[in-house]
């Protein structure tokens, strides 16, 4: 059956198929003399399905430096190699333009002794991934606890930085923010030119949650701050800035990719992969947080997902967790997860999907196996209209 259900994907989606045939090379160190094999590439697929994939997924510096370590690579991508290394020049050029405002307002932010984690990986790329033009964003994200939102936000602002969205007429924030009495979102963005910083107060924006009603505001709040305690000092300039310990930067970036992202878009893999390849991690703590908050079933799902795209990151004994898990799988989990394997690849679906939290149920109750009671609730709220 899954042999079955390969081969139709793999027909379907030609350009994901290869693509999930060289992820799963990327952590792998060929040894002395060993020749790439060929297997995988001799299927027929378009240029520019693939260069929309890769681009998409932020995959641009990954397939380069496959390009340069593997010549089967390097010729299967020889027609997309001038576009591939435009875009990695404007990627660096992002980079070194971003990254001076953001060590610019960390540092002003430290300065006047604000408390607040790095949130995702951007202070650790150079550890991670021994290249800082991976995952180029334009956005700085930081976690702060809520009673220091009303001092960060008002510094952003005086250094000219407008809260969003702006309305027409006003300098910078609507009045609200001003207020002692303001309650913010669970993420609030600011921008100055094309410079965005995310200030967050939890460490998942919440959403409507209809599929996973456990997963509320108190919940996300007390998961927040335990997170929020798992942190450690790095240095930035002359500057200490808090990130995320390893353990827990691997919960926070699940949780972003899972809930927010739907599982979708392929780098967000990619860097737990990093992670769990640079890092001995405490497996007992990581499996007490999703079982006391539980996300099991949610966990071992995106760890399934990410063992198939990258199976040489992953210790013995999380594969055998792993396995163990996927051997529950009833049917149409099995299908979900083969048709979830490509569906990861094509992250743009989703952002423009204008029904993305009955996806998210649609998605999540297969994952839980109650699939049939959430059509239920469906059927009963659109006959109760």
């Amino acid at each position: 059956m899954e042999k079955l259900l390969e081969y139709l994907f793999q027909k379907t989606y030609p350009e994901i198929y290869i693509l999930r045939a060289l992820l799963a090379r990327t952590f792998k160190i060929n040894s002395a003399g060993e020749n790439p094999s060929r297997s995988n590439f001799q299927i027929t697929f378009n240029n520019n399905k693939l260069l929309k994939i890769v681009t998409e997924n932020k995959l641009n510096h990954i397939i380069l430096e496959l390009c340069n370590r593997d010549k089967v690579v390097e010729n299967l991508f020889r027609d997309l190699l001038p576009e591939l290394n435009k875009n990695e020049i404007a990627d660096i050029l992002l980079f070194k333009r971003h990254q001076t405002l953001s060590v610019k307002i960390m540092s002003i932010l430290t300065k006047n002794a604000c408390d607040f984690v790095v949130m995702k990986t951007y202070l650790l790329k150079k550890d991670l991934y021994n290249n800082q033009t991976i995952k180029i964003t334009a956005d700085l994200d930081l976690l702060v606890p809520l009673k220091e939102f009303n001092k960060i936000s008002s510094i952003l602002i005086r250094e000219g930085y407008k809260h969003l969205p702006v309305k027409k007429g006003t300098k910078g924030a609507g009045p609200a923010i001003f207020s002692p009495f303001y309650q913010p979102k669970t993420q609030e963005s600011f921008q100055k030119n094309n410079h965005i910083i995310e200030v967050h107060t939890v460490v998942v924006d919440t959403f409507k949650f209809l599929a996973y009603k456990e997963f509320n505001r108190r919940i996300n709040e007390k998961l927040s701050d335990q997170l929020y305690r798992g942190t450690r000092y790095i240095r930035l300039g002359a500057n200490r800035v808090k990130v995320f310990r390893s353990e827990d930067l691997l919960i926070s970036l699940f949780l972003h990719s899972f809930f927010q992202h739907n599982m979708q878009i392929v780098i967000s893999y990619y860097e737990v992969a990093s992670v769990l390849s640079k890092n001995k991690l405490d497996w007992n703590y990581l499996e007490k947080i999703v079982r006391n908050y539980s996300l099991d079933a949610f966990f071992w799902w995106y760890m399934s997902i990410l063992d198939e795209l990258f199976p040489n990151v992953c210790n013995i004994i999380v594969k055998k967790k792993i396995r163990d898990f996927r051997h529950s799988f009833s049917l149409s989990q099995k299908f979900f997860f083969k048709y979830m394997g490509y569906k990861i690849f094509m992250p743009s679906r989703f952002r423009k999907s204008p029904n993305k939290e009955q996806e998210k149920e649609l998605y999540w109750s297969i994952i839980r196996n109650n699939l049939f009671s959430v059509l239920i609730q469906r059927i009963s709220r659109k006959l109760s209209y």
